[in-house]
């Protein structure tokens, strides 16, 4: 019995410091999200249009950018514009709702496969987020105010180039692995495969 109490409670404390690590991981990420909830802060209501699934990026100058990769959900309102995150996959994002006046936009060079977009806003200056392109012009399709997009650069200098250093490194580390394995393998694709592993 005194055994059994023992693993129940090592397994209690070792839940909780799991559970401790993760909330404090997922609360450092939410620490730019919770800058622009202060002041943007609004419960979510129902959208004239509404898109899941979205992508997006928020970083504040000088920190590293934080992503939201397939996981965002976009409202469009008469006057303006609302972000949630799906909560299981993101908590301590509470909606926000960024007024259409407030917001500015520029040409941005973030994603590999399609254009995106800058947008800065006037109440929080300090924070960029960054969407694809046609996530911008999926908002001004809807019947709202047109978000306006300057065709140069954005003012804080802010480009991706270790982002897309390291993306690049990466993808040549996994060429020149697969090219090594195929030429070890002499061109045989058993041979290559029982190098990745045991078979059965």
């Amino acid at each position: 019995m005194i055994d059994l109490l023992q693993k129940i409670i090592i397994h209690i404390f070792g839940a909780a410091f799991v559970f401790t690590i993760c909330a404090f991981i997922y609360k450092r990420h939410a620490r730019e999200w919770e800058a622009l909830a202060k002041v943007y802060g609004r419960k979510w209501v129902k959208p004239i249009a509404i898109k899941n699934m979205r992508s997006m990026v928020l970083y504040t100058e000088g920190e590293p950018a934080r992503t939201y990769p397939g996981i965002m959900t976009i409202g469009v309102y008469s006057e303006g514009i609302g972000l949630k995150p799906i909560w299981w996959l993101a908590p301590f994002h509470n909606p926000v709702f960024i007024p259409f006046s407030d917001i500015k936009g520029w040409q941005q060079r973030w994603y590999w496969d399609s254009k995106s977009v800058e947008l800065a806003f006037d109440q929080a200056p300090h924070l960029r987020i960054i969407m694809p392109k046609s996530q911008i012009s999926w908002v001004s399709e809807q019947g709202a105010e047109n978000i306006d997009v300057f065709p140069g650069k954005p003012n804080t200098g802010n480009w991706p180039y270790a982002t897309q250093f390291m993306s690049i490194l990466m993808l040549v580390i996994m060429v020149s692995f697969f090219v090594a394995l195929y030429i070890k393998a002499d061109g045989d694709w058993a041979e290559m495969l029982s190098l990745l592993g045991p078979t059965n």
